[in-house]
């Protein structure tokens, strides 16, 4: 007889030692059993259709792999428990058992393996106790068994459904041995070289690379047998019609295994298309160079008899001309230089799109410069009633090498953008300094206007050809969408940059900044008013920029500047000066103000002895006609 307690602590200790994963330990586990129950040998058989097939065993003289005779396996495969012996010998014994306990293990769908406890000798007897024991372990194995089995199938079914990925890839997949041949290849393979599977597995892979890429095939497939991975790499492989495709390598060495799994995408029309977008580019790189040039010719022999119409409409314009002449004449000039304006910027446009555009540094002075600028600008804001302001920062460098015509003809396209545009207000053109260090400097132009302004999303195409921000049917202002082009393209060439700020209705602020080496044998050169040391100078200017520019040039220069807006509250400064015995020196004096304009405050102020002796100068903008003093007024 069998104790149960004993048998369940059997039981437990069974399962607690057994090693997991169960696979290395079934034969312990037997044992285990075997000892329990005080029998020769236990056995676990595993079902095969209608057949036992031993998997394990303790104490048995059969081998794994051995088939329970079918005297045995057709009672246990219908899951019934026997417990007597029969005649018949067991394999496990070699002999027929005196004591015997069979149990079925059932699985998800039936009996799936069976576990036998069989002995010689007659006692002790395999009573209920050892049927329940044997019963528990059985189950206890059957989970395991299941489990095993759901993995075998899920691993089979991922096989599966990676073979199938593998066929069906559109790139080429291959598996190779470090013995140099191929394993595997998907059908994208054969498909794309035209050789069978066959060819393809039973000749050494590097026979069908292209004889001109063998070598550095054999050296990327020694580096992935070292152990390293191949990302991108290019060659050509022989097809069976005996041309080549380029194909693109991805590949990755298990030195544990021996293999080399490898991925290759046909690039061969990809470069194809390619070549042909290279000669198209070549095409029509070639016809934009014709192009250019044909225009910069064409420019340049329509510029010469535009040059003879302004020229000779010029001197028409000083000879005596009925008022219905002069206006003709005037329309001729005007028409002339707009379409002189359009030649001038279609030829630079052609040159810079012909690459035949050179940047010529040279020393030059950035102040004249500047003055060249306002002399041509300034009629044209005359004309319009807006002030035109002109600023070089007394830190600023004035003596500079660089190509100053290209720099003149950028401020001028800027700033004649701005007078175009703007009604009423001003254009300031301001030049500062951003740094200096080593003989070089980096200076910042800003052309900035109160005009009508740009939307943020105009903004983006300002600089493109072509391109006019005004292009409705009531578009107002002239212009062939060059000019902002054009810039940017001379202040890259330049090395510099171009930006804008703007907003609708709230004016527009262009900027570019240039590298520009320092003229140093001129350098030194410093422009003084006078050696005096300090004196007081009043400026008059109902404009806060040209008050601002002015007390900035005036502090340069070592005077002692005061600004003021209006004629009352410069007489009322003149005054306080004089009664106090602090006089000021010189007065400079806006032309053309709001209330007390210049003139008059000259007049007032040459009429009151008590500050007429003041040195007085009258600021007139270019473009305006200067007013004269009345004779009893001047001269003192």
């Amino acid at each position: 007889m069998h104790d149960p307690q004993e048998l369940l602590h059997r039981l437990t200790a069974v399962i607690a030692g057994a090693p997991a994963p169960l696979d290395s330990g079934l034969e312990g586990a037997l044992a285990a059993v075997a000892a329990a129950l005080q029998v020769k040998a236990v056995v676990l058989s595993e079902r095969h259709g209608d057949a036992l097939v031993i998997v394990a065993a303790a104490g048995a003289v059969c081998a794994r792999g051995e088939v329970v005779p079918a005297a045995w396996a057709e009672r246990l495969v219908g899951a019934a428990a026997v417990d007597a012996p029969f005649g018949a010998q067991h394999p496990a014994l070699g002999a027929a058992p005196r004591r015997y306990l069979g149990v079925a293990i059932a699985g998800e769908q039936g009996p799936i393996a069976a576990i036998e406890a069989l002995d010689r000798e007659a006692a002790p007897a395999l009573d209920a106790a050892a049927a329940d024991f044997v019963a528990a372990v059985g189950a206890w194995l059957g989970g395991h068994m299941v489990s095993a089995r759901r993995r075998i199938r899920e691993v089979d079914d991922a096989v599966a459904a990676t073979e199938h990925f593998f066929e069906l890839a559109p790139d080429m997949l291959c598996v190779a041995g470090f013995d140099g041949y191929f394993h595997n290849v998907n059908t994208a393979f054969e498909r794309t070289l035209g050789h069978s599977r066959e060819d393809l597995l039973s000749r050494p892979l590097l026979e069908f690379v292209h004889p001109d890429d063998v070598d550095d095939a054999r050296s990327q497939f020694e580096a992935l047998v070292l152990g390293g991975q191949v990302v991108h790499f290019e060659d050509r492989l022989l097809t069976a019609d005996g041309g080549a495709r380029w194909v693109q390598w991805n590949a990755i060495a298990v030195p544990e295994s021996g293999v080399i799994y490898a991925a290759a995408r046909d690039l061969s029309e990809r470069r194809e298309s390619v070549a042909v977008l290279q000669q198209a580019r070549i095409a029509a790189e070639a016809a934009v160079r014709a192009k250019s040039e044909f225009l910069a010719r064409v420019s340049h022999e329509i510029r010469t008899p535009m040059n003879g119409v302004i020229g000779m409409t010029g001197l028409l314009l000083d000879t005596r001309l009925s008022a219905a002449q002069r206006e003709y004449a005037e329309t001729i000039r005007k028409s002339a230089s707009a379409l002189l304006t359009l030649i001038n910027d279609i030829l630079d446009f052609s040159k810079i799109e012909a690459g035949k555009l050179a940047i010529e540094p040279v020393s030059f002075d950035l102040a004249l410069t500047l003055d060249e600028v306002t002399d041509l600008l300034a009629p044209r804001a005359a004309e319009r009633g807006i002030e035109l302001i002109v600023h070089l920062a007394p830190a600023a460098p004035r003596h500079l090498i660089g190509d100053a015509g290209r720099i003149r003809q950028v401020l001028l396209n800027l700033a004649d953008n701005a007078i175009k545009f703007t009604d009423h207000g001003h254009v300031f053109v301001n030049v500062s300094c951003v740094e200096q260090e080593d003989g070089a400097a980096r200076l910042r132009f800003a052309v900035h206007d109160t005009g009508i302004g740009v939307s943020a999303a105009v903004q983006e195409q300002l600089f493109e050809p072509f391109f006019q921000a005004d292009t409705g049917s009531t578009r107002r202002h002239g212009g062939t969408g060059l000019g902002l082009a054009i810039c940017r393209q001379l202040v890259h060439l330049m090395g510099g940059v171009i930006s804008v700020e703007s907003s609708q209705g709230r004016g527009s602020t262009f900027t570019f900044t240039l590298p520009l080496a320092i003229d140093g044998a001129r350098a030194g050169e410093v422009r003084r008013v006078s050696d005096a040391p300090g004196p007081r100078v009043l400026v008059v200017d109902d404009h806060r920029l040209n008050r601002w520019m002015l007390r900035e040039q005036l502090e340069a220069l070592g005077a002692a500047p005061t600004v003021c807006r209006g004629g009352e509250e410069a007489l009322r400064l003149l005054r306080e000066a004089a009664a106090s015995g602090d006089e000021f020196k010189m007065a400079l004096l806006d032309q053309v103000m709001p209330g007390i304009d210049g003139v008059e405050l000259a007049r007032v102020i040459r009429d009151d002895p008590a500050i007429a002796r003041v040195t007085l100068v009258l600021m007139i903008a270019l473009g305006q006609r200067p007013s004269r003093l009345a004779p009893e007024s001047r001269g003192r």
